[in-house]
């Protein structure tokens, strides 16, 4: 008897613990698709609203370049029409001056904003006081506003001369909103969303959305909108299914295993009955084996019992009806049967595994009779009765399962599809800087092909990008986890880009195009201005300077007045010959490099208070290219800046040299100094990197706080121009 129960006891642990299992894994797997599924969702709707804000950003923009250089246009209706019609969202567009609204369009409706001063209007002076400190554009509420109706308000501070001169906004109604990035309310959606945000005034956080979600639940996932300081948050409608479902599997497997613990107890005590009368043990027997039938037959799935050499001893009415064999069929088959060459030896080592280690789970494909391929999970666990081994397992169908893994790579194949469709060239690269995903208008930029470099770090791919701003702007979008974006020149392709980098906690994403063409434009229309600057501006102010000499000369120089204008004038033709400089490369316009750099030291010297002085006398001009001679022009000239920004020195030296194999320059100051290891990673050293990289040159820095600053630049010399000096 106390066998019996022993028998019953490991059967109700047995397979409690095989239908509890499967219950789990039936959770994690639902509970994971739920998960994606949310995880998606929540992806799609913030990047909607990304993408609905980018238009305010846009549309500011525009607005504010046009005032900042232009003033207030007279025609500020038609402007706006323009710009708003031009981008998609914004119910109305507005300028301020300072704090206070001058014009709105569309006007209707609108009429009793016009005066208001946002500076001094509680409900928005907070959230506008904010905009002026990010000096960026940052959208506001939704609020309620003073001409009726709820809104997020986009500001983007506007500076004239370098003093704030109000604000370029755009107004979008939160339905508006709400419809453009597909929130508005729905019986059939899936999902609930909430908008909210920390009130400025009390400090408290509201919500904007009419879906009830509960921020605190597991199944509520949230991602932070830092344009407006905003929280989205999406959640399952029916967050309880997965766990209903899980638990009806899991009442089911207990149901099972208290009565495979009774049947096995039973079973196990019918020897001792047999001893009695073998009539009473023929009919318990039957009466065992019918409620054993009944009992594994309204298993869920498959069910087996087979031993060591793999001869089928029980199975469920379930396994008859799917393979198509019958009960006669079915005894003379063993477990390979039931799979191709392939599966079978997998088949084979897995219940090896299971009578090694006690338990063991495989999925594979099940051939029926039919030569239907169906997917399977199977679960087997090793059990012992009357001192011999047997394999005890339970099978579930998982065509489901595998028929959503393939609609989700059926996805991501088609976004990959619609990447290779985009002009803009598209890289994924994983946390590690390996390569991920590789689009095919960027593939062109792959000598080896993209297949080659699929899977390999970056560096390995093309070490020389370590010396390039794209690899300093990938790093610190990593290192901040901010999404960066900027202009970048290939030497190599003779080409420009503009770049896109987003981060994330998987890697970070590039895209880039191609916007040599405009870059052409904006060159060749800042030569223009540049030429006319000095062939035309700079010529009229020297014939005026002139006449003013000789009317000084006529009138015999006692007129204060005239000197001061004459000084003015001198003043006026030297700051446009460095403005044109800045706008042209002054080789373009005939001047030598040593002219070009005395020129602007000599200005930064007069503005700084600082004494220059230079070294030309090893310096052979004719042997640097014109495009050598820009980039060293460009190079002292990014340093001169730093020098007025930052060094405060007395005195700065400028040394250009030749020797038999380089050209090397040096600028030398007695400034403030720095740390070496902390400002080095600033925009202007990436420039000058950059332009040193190109020409594989060298640079170095030696600087420490309180000891000034000595930068020193060496060039080779092409084969062909290493001649001694």
């Amino acid at each position: 008897m106390n066998r019996s129960i022993g028998i019953g006891i490991i059967v109700f642990i047995t397979v409690l613990l095989l239908t509890q299992y499967l219950a789990f894994q039936q959770y994690r797997i639902r509970k994971g698709e739920e998960s994606q599924r949310l995880a998606d969702e929540l992806n799609t709707v913030s990047e909607r609203l990304k993408e609905t804000l980018s238009y305010s950003l846009s549309a500011t923009n525009t607005l504010a370049f046009i005032v900042e250089q232009y003033g207030v246009p007279e025609n500020f209706d038609e402007l706006a029409q323009d710009i708003i019609s031009s981008y998609d969202y914004i119910d109305a567009l507005e300028l301020t001056r300072k704090g206070v609204i001058t014009n709105i369009y569309p006007l209707e409706g609108n009429e009793k904003a016009i005066g208001l001063d946002i500076l001094n209007y509680p409900p928005a002076s907070a959230e506008a006081q904010k905009a002026i400190e990010r000096n960026n554009l940052y959208f506001a509420g939704p609020l309620e506003l003073i001409q009726g109706g709820v809104a997020v308000i986009g500001r983007l501070p506007i500076y004239r001369n370098n003093e704030f001169f109000g604000f370029s906004v755009t107004v979008i109604e939160l339905s508006t909103l709400t419809r453009a990035i597909g929130v508005t309310s729905s019986i059939d959606r899936d999902f609930n969303y909430q908008l909210s945000k920390i009130n400025p005034l009390t400090g408290k956080e509201e919500f904007f959305l009419p879906d009830p979600v509960d921020k605190e639940k597991e199944s509520v996932a949230s991602v932070e909108i830092a344009d407006g300081e905003w929280i989205l948050y999406v959640s399952p409608k029916y967050p309880h299914l997965v766990y209903q479902q899980a638990f009806g599997f899991s009442f089911l497997g207990l149901i099972l295993a208290v009565i495979s613990g009774l049947f096995f107890y039973q079973w196990s005590t019918q020897p001792e009955r047999l001893n009695k009368l073998v009539e009473q043990k023929t009919s318990e027997l039957k009466h065992e084996k019918d409620l054993s039938d009944s009992i594994i037959n309204s298993l869920p799935g498959i069910f087996y019992l087979f031993d060591r050499d793999g001869r089928f001893l029980r199975w469920n009415k379930y396994l008859e009806t799917i393979s198509g064999f019958t009960e006669s069929e079915l005894k003379e088959k063993r477990p390979q049967d039931f799979s191709g060459l392939l599966e079978s030896n997998h088949v084979l080592n897995t219940i090896k595994r299971v009578f090694e280690r006690g338990e063991d789970e495989i999925e594979t494909v099940l051939i029926m009779r039919n030569g239907k391929r169906v997917p399977y999970y199977l679960y087997g666990r090793r059990i012992r009765l009357e001192q011999k081994e047997y394999l005890i397992g339970m099978g579930i169908d998982i065509s489901d399962r595998k028929k959503a893994q393939r609609e989700a790579l059926a996805a991501s194949r088609e976004k990959e599809v619609t990447l290779n469709r985009i002009n803009d060239g598209v890289i994924s690269l994983d946390k590690d800087w390996n390569y991920l995903f590789i689009n095919d208008a960027a593939a062109v930029h792959f000598p080896d092909g993209r297949e080659d470099a699929l899977g390999k770090n970056i560096l390995e791919v093309d070490p020389d990008i370590i010396n390039s701003s794209l690899w300093e702007m990938a790093k610190k979008a990593v290192e901040t986890m901010s999404e960066r974006e900027f202009t970048t020149f290939n030497e190599t392709l003779n080409r420009w880009y503009s770049v896109k980098i987003y981060p994330s906690e998987n890697g970070i994403t590039v895209f880039y195009r191609d916007i040599t063409n405009e870059k052409k434009i904006e060159q060749e229309t800042m030569k223009l201005i540049g030429r006319e600057l000095h062939d035309n501006v700079v010529q009229v102010l020297t014939g005026a300077g002139l006449f003013l000499n000789i009317g000084l000369k006529k009138i015999g120089d006692t007129n204060s007045d005239l000197h001061k204008v004459d000084e003015l004038i001198k003043k006026s033709i030297e700051e446009i010959r460095m403005l044109s400089h800045d706008l042209i490369s002054p080789f373009l316009q005939g001047e030598t490099l040593e002219k070009s750099i005395k020129e602007i030291f000599n200005h930064a010297s007069k503005t700084a208070g600082f004494k220059v002085q230079f070294d030309f006398t090893e310096f052979r001009e004719d042997l640097l290219s014109d495009k050598l001679k820009t980039s060293t022009f460009r190079i002292i000239q990014e340093q001169c800046n730093n020098i007025i920004k930052y060094a405060k020195p007395r005195r700065v030296i400028i040394r250009l040299w030749m020797n038999a194999d380089q050209f090397n320059f040096e600028i030398i100051d007695d400034g403030v100094g720095f740390d070496t290891t902390v400002k080095t990673t600033g925009i202007g050293f990436i420039n000058i990197r950059s332009r040193i990289a190109l020409f594989n040159g060298e640079l170095s820095i030696e600087s420490s706080p309180g000891k000034g600053c000595e930068i020193r630049v060496s060039f080779p010399f092409p084969e062909k121009m290493a001649v001694k000096i």
